[in-house]
């Protein structure tokens, strides 16, 4: 697998902790990551009943709010 790069910016006291702590920033933010995909996607596995039914029922009845005059 091939890598991109990106760009972010730090606060200098956390990358100070990162050299001093000998922390390589890439494989913290790559597992970090991969950590919060997969509970993204269980959460919106375990969830997809919920949400299509939501879904339905805002499609077919439209948003609440929207039938009140302001």
């Amino acid at each position: 697998m091939s890598n991109n790069n990106i760009s972010i910016s730090l606060p200098k006291d956390l990358l100070e902790e990162l050299d001093k702590y000998n922390l390589n920033i890439q494989e913290i933010v790559e597992k970090t990551l991969r950590e919060e995909i997969e509970k993204r996607k269980e959460w919106l596995d375990k969830n997809k009943e919920s949400l299509a039914y939501s879904n339905e029922y805002f499609l077919k009845n439209g948003l609440p709010i929207s039938k009140r005059k302001i």
